[in-house]
């Protein structure tokens, strides 16, 4: 379609954000454990230090990996499910002093996890701390433990969608024309690249190019609001045609282009002379009929991109010159 309804074409995505917070939340993890484990060792809590050595061993082996070749050695969600047990045996040891080694824990999952996947193991965490909290200091501090981390649970929840609501907004703001919702230029030279390294794998393409007849006048006589109305209305109209395989993008000015993946030239006629009878019968501005010129052509194989656009807009052209409210095809 026409408006972008997908996150895959975000240029800095959550999944980059979360590799970046994890390095940088288990950095400083792994910098309070370790004294903390000197200590443990130096006062004899032999089981706990183990433990918690692990963890440490687990973080620095991830903080490496992700220095030297921007990966994983293990998985975000194996380091948090081999946390929890160790956060649970340093509880069972130390009680009160263990319980306060869960609040960071707790806090890291929402930075390195998906908020739906951080609510689930938040919640298993809370659940396994609240049972051993009660066993070893009671109800009135456990009820306390479970108010205060249901707090971060709450909060940091709240942080994350207001991220991804910004990022999905920030996401559109560069793919999309301001004014109409379309893709934007920027967006077609990548979908044409896309588009034009799949023909070599015999996924055919082709490209509808548009141009409202007459559009100068719309301005010169109803003004450039009208103009400008005029010209949103004409995206919903084709953005409700076309199907979710499908991509509109405005060039500049009143010029469009709808890039049709996998689809074969027969296909992109039928659409384009079904989007010129549409424009010719609706009636967009009051007691005036506007009408479209549209240029057909289908990516050859082995032929390249400039090739390909330029036969398209010679169409558009010839449309324009053989009188307007037409659909042409290009010449291979």
């Amino acid at each position: 379609m026409g408006i972008v309804e997908s996150d895959k074409s975000k240029n800095f995505s959550l999944a980059e954000y979360r590799i970046h917070s994890y390095r940088n939340v288990t950095t400083i993890l792994t910098l309070i454990l370790l004294p903390f484990i000197a200590n443990t060792f130096y006062q004899g809590r032999y089981v706990v230090g183990i433990i918690a050595s692990i963890t440490a061993l687990i973080l620095i082996s991830n903080i490496i990996s992700l220095q030297q070749r921007n990966n994983f050695i293990f998985k975000p969600w194996i380091v948090t499910l081999s946390m929890i047990p160790g956060i649970l045996a340093i509880i069972y040891k130390l009680e009160l002093i263990g319980i306060l080694w869960s609040y960071p824990v707790l806090v890291m999952m929402f930075f390195v996890h998906q908020r739906k996947t951080a609510l689930i193991f938040s919640s298993i965490f809370i659940v396994c701390i609240i049972f051993f909290s009660y066993q070893k200091l009671g109800l009135e501090i456990t009820i306390r433990v479970f108010a205060t981390m249901s707090m971060i649970v709450i909060f940091s929840n709240i942080f994350l969608k207001t991220l991804e609501q910004q990022q999905d907004f920030l996401s559109k703001m560069v793919v999309t024309d301001p004014l109409t919702g379309a893709y934007n230029r920027r967006y077609f030279d990548e979908r044409i690249k896309l588009s034009h390294g799949l023909r070599n794998r015999d996924i055919n393409a082709s490209i509808i190019m548009l141009d409202i007849d007459y559009f100068k006048k719309i301005n010169d006589e109803l003004g450039h609001s009208s103009g400008d109305k005029f010209l949103s209305m004409f995206v919903k109209l084709i953005s409700h045609r076309i199907r979710e395989t499908d991509s509109l993008f405005r060039l500049g000015g009143d010029e469009f282009a709808i890039l049709l993946s996998g689809e074969k030239l027969e296909t992109a006629i039928k659409l384009a002379e079904e989007l010129r009878s549409l424009f010719e019968k609706t009636n967009i501005l009051s007691n005036k009929i506007v009408t479209c010129s549209m240029g057909v052509a289908e990516l050859n194989k082995d032929e390249t991109i400039d090739s390909w656009i330029r036969r398209g807009d010679n169409a558009l052209y010839k449309a324009k010159n053989n009188g307007r409210n037409r659909v042409e095809l290009a010449d291979n």
